[in-house]
């Protein structure tokens, strides 16, 4: 199994509404993946996760590896050039992907700094600024082949 786009939302969507918009956006938008292409489809499996039991934790690792995902938000000066101004970085990953990648506390956070497109160096001064929201997640599959079949 290869993923082949990974998009959501960290705000409240009607599912009849949000289910089929994020299936396009991350199929045919993520970034991070070649498009994909209608003779891929009847071999995807689509798994949709709903987040849910969302708390702000007390620091950057304050949730339970397996259990919560979790999501980062920081904000750094933009640069000496203009520093009135800064920058918000924001990333998440699913409880699924650190568990799957095998992540510390350490490294989840460090791979969330990384995606959020913050490439200055990753130190404590960073990970003090980090608030983090841990959330849990409910995570259904569902094959193409199955979907025909309904």
């Amino acid at each position: 199994d290869q993923l082949r786009g990974c998009m959501g939302t960290m705000h409240p969507v009607a599912i009849n509404r949000g289910l089929p918009d994020f299936a396009l956006r991350s199929s045919l938008h993520d970034r991070r993946f070649e498009p994909v292409d209608l003779s891929e489809v009847p071999t995807l499996t689509c798994c949709v996760s709903v987040l849910h039991s969302f708390e702000s934790c007390e620091d950057a690792y304050d949730w339970e590896l397996g259990v919560h995902g979790v999501h980062i938000s920081f904000t750094v000066p933009t640069g000496p050039l203009c520093p009135c101004g800064s920058t918000t970085y924001e990333a998440t990953f699913l409880p699924e992907v650190m568990a799957e990648h095998h992540m510390s506390h350490e490294s989840a956070i460090s791979k969330l700094v990384r995606k959020a497109g913050y490439h200055g160096k990753c130190d404590d001064s960073i990970i003090d600024s980090i608030d983090a929201t841990r959330f849990l997640s409910n995570t259904r599959e569902l094959a193409y082949s199955e979907a025909v079949c309904r």
